[in-house]
């Protein structure tokens, strides 16, 4: 679970990929939404199927 979260906060404190530089700004943020709820999705699941893991381990 902790990975999980690691790897979450490292995509978020990367920001935006490089080839964005000469996109407007609206495109921008919703490129970065994208990411952040890619993100956050990823997470919840990954945290999600380690506790499931977990408690099946210790029989809880």
């Amino acid at each position: 679970m902790a990975l999980a979260v690691m790897l979450c906060n490292a995509f978020i404190s990367a920001g935006l990929p490089s080839f964005t530089g000469s996109y407007a700004d609206w495109a921008k943020t919703l490129i970065y939404l994208c990411e952040m709820t890619f993100t956050i999705a990823l997470t919840v699941g990954s945290v999600k199927g380690a506790q499931s893991l977990t408690s099946r381990a210790l029989g809880l």
